[in-house]
């Protein structure tokens, strides 16, 4: 049994059918009333705004749909995000902190080597030199300490982000059974050979169910059907993530680097360097253009 076009179990089919959804400016609704409101062309024609409305509304229904029968199935991980390309502006957020922290060690320390250097050529008294090259040496050493505790902290940071991210890549890329579509699985199991066209409307509407275009690639190849775009959506749909882990692999580098001992790699990917914010930047673009991805 499905609702809202999700194969779900007796418990969750209750719950949501039992219950009314608020719509902003119009009195709740039955899912199946709401349903029909988010598809219908004629309420598109006649009343497009109300479809918009009960579109946003049943895309939310579809995720706590989801998400309770996650919970029913023992998957317990909730994705932080809806999109992978969130996990790079964790990454942007954790940069801008760590290379402006790393900075203002930089900025600390140069300071107190600036004023050895001026009391080596201009100290009067072999104490004033000996009193600045000590305190130059402790700030050396402070300076070398709060360094590595900054990259420490910033690798935890990443992995924690990493952490989530991998979660994520492991839901979406998971087959499952609560993801299948019962009438296209019956459609497929009818005998019925599809021709490549039909395929092709197909994978479009799963582009973000990897467990239907699993389904839909093997179907394509044990019939022989050639398709404009399903040998793509299945290529895609049993990567398990490797493009989108090598992209946040990319940044988190980046980040690494920013953070470094090496003042010259430090100053190229750090914030008051362009380099970063543009490629993060094109790295959420790739994200959110790949074909098949979390869509809720």
């Amino acid at each position: 049994m499905q609702i809202a076009g999700i194969e779900v179990n007796d418990k969750v089919y209750k719950e949501f059918s039992a219950k009314m959804f608020d719509v902003p400016g119009e009195k709740p609704m039955k899912l199946r009333t709401l349903e029909i409101y988010a598809t219908s062309e004629d309420v598109k024609e006649h009343d497009p705004d109300l479809r918009e409305k009960c579109k946003a509304v049943l895309e939310q229904v579809k995720a706590a749909v989801l998400k309770a029968q996650r919970d029913i199935n023992g998957l317990s991980f909730q994705p932080k995000h809806d999109k992978f390309s969130g996990y790079i502006e964790d990454l942007r957020s954790l940069h801008s902190n760590a290379s402006a922290e790393r900075e203002e060690l930089q900025r600390e320390y140069e300071k107190t080597v600036k004023h050895w250097r001026e009391i080596e050529t201009t100290g009067k008294t072999e104490l004033d030199r000996s009193r600045a090259k000590t305190n130059r040496l402790e700030a050396e050493k402070k300076y070398k300490a709060d360094l590595e505790d900054l990259q420490e902290r910033t690798r935890a940071g990443i992995e924690k982000i990493r952490e989530g991210f991998s979660g994520h890549l492991t839901e979406f890329y998971s087959p499952s059974g609560a993801k299948l579509d019962a009438e296209t699985v019956s459609l497929l199991k009818s005998g019925l050979k599809l021709r490549g066209a039909e395929i092709d409307a197909l994978a479009d509407k799963y582009k973000s169910n990897v467990t239907m275009l699993r389904l839909l690639g093997e179907y394509a190849d044990e019939h022989k059907i050639k398709s404009k775009n399903i040998q793509m959506y299945y290529t895609r749909a049993t990567s398990n993530g490797s493009h989108e882990s090598s992209v946040f692999d990319s940044v988190a580098d980046m980040i690494t680097k920013a953070v470094s001992s090496n003042d010259v790699s430090s100053r190229v990917w750090g914030a008051n360097n362009g380099h970063f914010d543009r490629l993060s930047n094109e790295a959420m673009t790739d994200l959110d253009n790949v074909v098949v991805k979390p869509e809720l």
